[in-house]
């Protein structure tokens, strides 16, 4: 077993579907001003299944997409990344595999049954926590069981498995570590705090007036801020409106409206402040 420390990293949650090969290739490590920017690392945290329907407990912008785990996993709040179950907090965006393999220090015999995920030998990835420290933990050919007992051996007290089954996509300071399946993902990146594409929370504004295509302003680089954030594609926040912008926006409208026109009025701007759930 491996263990990738991202301890300290700002966590940013992918969702579900994303083509994680093409979000790490426009989110890539880089250098500004001699100081690094952008990705740091990203792992897939499950699949899509033949129905293309997510596996596991998916909550995207404080809203339920899926529900097919255990009930405990790993979320972010308020831009930290914390284990535990989506019902104990007002989660912004949560997600596990199919079950938490390790809690307290002991291995938790999965609940349910699964002929192919648990019993068979296969390539693994996980979250830890160890020395109160987080850990992306990979290893190759073990059943479920046996990836929870090789995290307790090195000290971990806690492991989620994210990944449903035998796929696997990390990144770790930039450069590929291991990649398999060519299925969409669910996924968890970090960055690091300095990173340029994804500032503090704080940093830009919330928009007060509706954005589009041609807009320019620091209210602008809060909305591309905040579709980074999710996933959808763009490589930085810029402040100006532009085609992709305009395109990222779309795609968000889509998961919660039937008629998306890439405008940031106040039911997008509110869906995004999750004033709308």
């Amino acid at each position: 077993m491996k263990l990738y420390d991202v301890t300290g990293l700002l966590p940013v949650y992918i969702k579900p579907g994303s083509n994680l090969g093409l979000w790490a290739s426009t989110n890539k490590l880089r250098t500004v001003d001699g100081k690094p920017c952008g990705l740091f690392a990203v792992c897939n945290a499950s699949l899509y299944t033949s129905t293309k329907t997510p596996i596991g407990t998916i909550i995207e912008a404080g809203r339920l997409v899926h529900d097919d785990g255990n009930g405990y996993g790993v979320g972010i709040i308020d831009g930290k990344l914390e284990f535990g179950k989506p019902w104990d907090r007002a989660w912004d965006s949560y997600l596990t595999g199919y079950t938490t393999c390790v809690q307290g220090g002991e291995y938790v015999k999965p609940s349910f049954t699964d002929s192919y995920v648990f019993p068979c030998q296969l390539n693994r990835i996980g979250l830890a926590r160890k020395d109160g420290k987080t850990f992306i933990a990979v290893d190759d050919r073990v059943t479920l069981e046996g990836f929870a007992r090789k995290a307790i051996a090195l000290g971990c007290d806690t492991l989620v498995n994210l990944d449903g089954g035998g796929s696997r996509h990390l990144l770790y300071d930039g450069a590929t570590v291991y990649t398999s399946s060519r299925v969409p993902y669910n996924a968890l990146a970090w960055y690091k705090p300095d990173a340029c594409t994804v500032p503090s929370p704080s940093e830009f504004p919330v928009p007060t007036r509706n954005l589009y295509i041609g807009c320019r302003g620091e209210d602008v680089k809060w909305l591309q801020d905040q579709l980074i954030r999710r996933g959808y594609g763009l490589s930085c926040a810029d402040g100006i409106f532009g085609p992709n912008t305009f395109r990222a926006v779309v795609a968000y409208q889509k998961t919660w409206t039937r008629w998306p026109n890439g405008i940031c009025g106040p039911n997008t701007r509110g869906h995004l402040t999750g004033e709308i759930k």
